[in-house]
């Protein structure tokens, strides 16, 4: 192990000074280096500087930290450009073996040709890109999968601890690797539903274009000025993207309301175990053996026919799938929109809810309240349209009547017809 991670440092370094000394990336590192020192104007010191930040970079370096990096909540936060950390993150776990090599050097490609047509094409491998598609997901799944969830990894490991960063290592080389796999297979913007020529139930087709409506509405956002970005995040307006998001989401809602089974019966099976070195996996474990299975549940639909089965629910457990199968279902129209987007519960709306069930119900001030009542129809009363004073004056009956105000509130009646 400590072999390997000596031959990947090695490797990763080597791209690193590439990166900094060849366009277009070499751009980015020069803009880089005039913000962090605005006398490094010359490309010679550039280079030089940048070599000693590389010289940081370690065999268990992160490299990139997801969504939290350069946060100051990581752990470990390498001085580099950050644009160039996502390539070489994406070098260091797109690339495990010699098949992996092959599928990653197709992916860099000109001149690729997706199995799948395009709705338009466009270059995908950018940092942006690859960070809020890529990086981000995979790395969220793995802090879902390890870090917040290590409770539930004690019945299956003798002791976690020891084997936590070497299963991130495996998980990370798994997931994005299958990634790679189903971009070769559907490109990053896939031609789906009615404009090509797959055959679809009515079903499936409703399906698609639910989630048609939902990245359309994903796409006004951005193109919105008046929007927040900041606020709405980054928001998915391809399939590929919209698949690439969810996959974290599903997997953290269901070890939070397990539909069947638990982690290691639904998402990591068939994981190897623990050998005598608590250090160590049993003999003949390699990073392979780490799958991730993604639990779902699609639209029913009659196996033989394709179509959709009416005798059956709406929507049906499946059975787990890798990463790419998902891809494929969810391009086949197999998985309702509502599974697509699913958004799951954040701690503070959780904490909310305790708390909400936990606080007793306050008593209303039933003098303040018919206090504030009385204010309300004064101002009613001066409101010059007839109509506009009904509604009110009916709305805040309604109010009193649930208030339990109604002795108060009829007086108020009674002095408003003696006024007329």
């Amino acid at each position: 192990m400590t072999q390997i991670q000596n031959w990947r440092l090695e490797i990763t370094c080597q791209e690193a000074s590439l990166l900094v000394t060849n366009a277009p990336t070499k751009e980015i590192a020069s803009e880089y280096c005039k913000k962090i020192n605005k006398n490094l104007k010359l490309e010679k010191d550039q280079l030089e500087f940048l070599e000693k930040r590389i010289c940081t970079i370690t065999a268990t370096s992160a490299l990139h930290q997801g969504l939290l990096h350069g946060t100051g909540e990581t752990s470990s936060n390498i001085k580099f450009p950050e644009p160039l950390l996502s390539i070489l993150w994406i070098h260091r776990w797109a690339i495990a073996d010699e098949e992996t090599l092959r599928n990653f050097r197709r992916l860099l490609r000109t001149d690729i040709m997706f199995v799948i047509p395009q709705k338009t094409r466009f270059d995908f491998y950018t940092p942006e890109w690859l960070r809020n598609n890529i990086i981000n997901n995979v790395v969220k799944t793995i802090k879902i999968l390890v870090d917040e969830n290590k409770h539930l990894h004690k019945n299956h490991y003798d002791s976690m601890r020891k084997i936590s960063t070497r299963l991130k290592a495996a998980l990370m080389h798994h997931l994005t690797t299958e990634i790679i796999s189903a971009l070769l297979w559907c490109g990053p913007n896939p031609l789906i539903g009615k404009d090509d020529n797959s055959k679809f139930s009515s079903q499936q087709q409703q399906n698609l274009d639910d989630i048609d409506d939902q990245l359309r509405l994903h796409l006004s956002a951005i193109k919105d000025k008046d929007n927040d970005k900041s606020k709405t995040g980054y928001l998915p307006t391809t399939y590929t993207e919209a698949i690439l998001a969810s996959i974290p989401n599903i997997i953290e809602v269901n070890i939070a309301n397990p539909i069947t089974g638990d982690l290691y019966k639904n998402i990591l099976k068939n994981h190897p175990n623990q050998g005598d070195t608590q250090s160590t996996w049993v003999q003949g474990t390699t990073w392979k053996d780490f799958k991730v299975f993604i639990p779902i549940t699609t639209t029913a639909t009659d196996d033989a026919s394709g179509e959709n089965n009416p005798t059956a629910s709406s929507t049906v457990r499946q059975p787990d799938c890798v990463v790419l199968k998902y891809f494929q279902m969810v391009l086949k129209g197999n998985i309702p929109a509502k599974l697509l987007f699913l958004q799951p519960q954040t701690k503070t709306s959780q904490n909310k809810k305790k708390k909400e069930k936990a606080s007793p119900a306050k008593k209303v001030n039933k003098e303040e309240a018919q206090k504030l009542v009385l204010g309300i129809r004064a101002t009613i009363d001066v409101i010059e349209s007839q109509r506009t004073r009904d509604l009110l004056t009916d709305k805040i009956d309604k109010l009193c009547d649930v208030c339990n105000f109604t002795p108060a509130a009829d007086e108020e009646k009674k002095k408003r017809k003696e006024k007329k």
